[in-house]
């Protein structure tokens, strides 16, 4: 659904992304995983058509789309800005720029602040929001133009614990529907409770995603058997040590 090809991109004398090959298809969420300045970020930009590499290709459903910004490609940037007004302005302007009739209009901005469980703040202002309701906000704004591919830098960056698993479950509903989703998180837990295949980035370039315990617990030993006891109470047994 979606190839990047041998893709570069450097910022002056910095190399971004060094000859990044990689395939996204719509059948898991996918996690880009790596540290700070590993490529997450330049890459979804790259995909988004907000920067243009200096060699390389971006493959949309079999068509070169390298450097252009796609109508079936939604972006949501780790800082989103809103414009200035109410929400439901600012979920409605795309949609306007795209000379989408009002009746429609109103039905799909109503449809995508459902779908984020925002539909309350209708008519509040851009300044009574709080920074996890402008992020569901923004997100409701990239799905009414109705993306194919819904792209998220840093979301669960500036979430605590509860607003975590309310937008993972936004977006296990999304997937659900068939939007091919990629995630850019430097936190791999939100991307395992999700199902996501990792793709692991270092330098710029496709790594090996590290193994990680993503169940915490107690391992102990019984007639030579190995079991572990999670925290939750559930023992379950396990082959290697």
């Amino acid at each position: 659904m979606l190839a990047v090809e041998r893709l570069v991109v450097r910022y002056g004398p910095r190399t971004a992304l060094d000859s990044v090959n990689v395939e996204f298809t719509p059948d898991r969420v996918i996690a880009l995983t790596g540290p700070n300045g590993s490529g997450k970020s330049t890459l979804i930009q790259a995909i988004a058509g907000l920067i243009r590499p200096v060699s390389g290709r971006i493959l949309w459903k079999g068509t070169d789309t390298t450097g252009c910004i796609h109508r079936d490609i939604g972006v949501l940037l780790q800082r989103p800005v809103l414009l200035a007004g109410s929400v439901k302005t600012n979920v409605e302007y795309g949609l306007k720029l795209r000379k989408i009739p009002h009746r429609e209009r109103r039905t799909r901005v109503r449809d995508a602040l459902t779908a984020v469980g925002a539909l309350d703040l209708l008519h509040r202002s851009r300044r009574s929001l709080s920074g996890g309701e402008i992020q569901r906000v923004a997100l409701a704004r990239t799905l009414a133009l109705n993306p194919s591919c819904l792209m998220l830098d840093e979301p669960f960056a500036h979430l605590d614990r509860a607003g975590i698993q309310a937008l993972s479950a936004i977006l296990t509903r999304l997937h659900g529907q068939g939007i091919l989703l990629i995630i850019a998180t430097h936190q791999e837990m939100p991307g395992h409770a999700l199902g996501a295949h990792i793709v692991a980035l270092q330098h710029g370039r496709i790594a090996v995603p590290e193994i990680r315990n993503v169940l915490r617990g107690t391992s102990y030993t019984t007639n030579n058997r190995r079991f572990l006891r999670l925290d939750t109470g559930i023992v379950l047994e396990h082959t290697e040590p």
